[in-house]
């Protein structure tokens, strides 16, 4: 399980690197790749990561007067590279580990919240391993009306 969770956070890094390059490329930032590779690396600081990168690109470009772009950035940036860890991470964990997404997505994000950095990796573990105990007690436990006879 902490393997998938380590994969799915390198995959959400790099795909969010990826989304933030195509803005940084479009609207002709100074070395779009080095600011993709750093999006990418800083997509693991959680909640502020990637917006230490293209909101900084965002304020650069709104500082020296090209709103257009500061903007557009920023609109990217808010709508398209940060909720991507919020939707693909915990849709990865739940695909590869058969647990519901929902209880995924609450492990990742309430894990984060109770333990931090850390947590992004404990929180699913621990409600995927508690909804598995849980589920084998209750089809464990006998029918009580099946008992009524004796």
């Amino acid at each position: 399980m902490s393997r998938v969770i380590v994969q799915s956070a390198l995959l959400a890094a790099l795909l969010q690197g990826f989304i933030a390059g195509i803005a940084y490329w479009i609207l002709g930032a100074p070395t779009p790749a080095l600011l993709s590779i750093s999006t990418a690396l800083a997509s693991l600081i959680p909640v502020v990561g990637t917006t230490l990168v293209w909101g900084t690109v965002a304020a650069s470009f709104l500082l020296s007067g090209e709103m257009l772009k500061g903007l557009g950035m920023l609109a990217w940036g808010i709508l398209a590279v940060h909720p991507i860890d919020n939707i693909i991470r915990p849709a990865l964990i739940s695909n590869s580990s058969q647990a519901p997404f929902a209880l995924v997505m609450f492990g990742v994000l309430g894990g984060l919240a109770a333990f931090g950095l850390i947590g992004i990796f404990l929180g699913p573990v621990i409600l995927t391993i508690g909804s598995a105990v849980w589920t084998e007690w209750v089809n464990g436990l006998p029918n009580h009306a099946d008992h009524m006879d004796d």
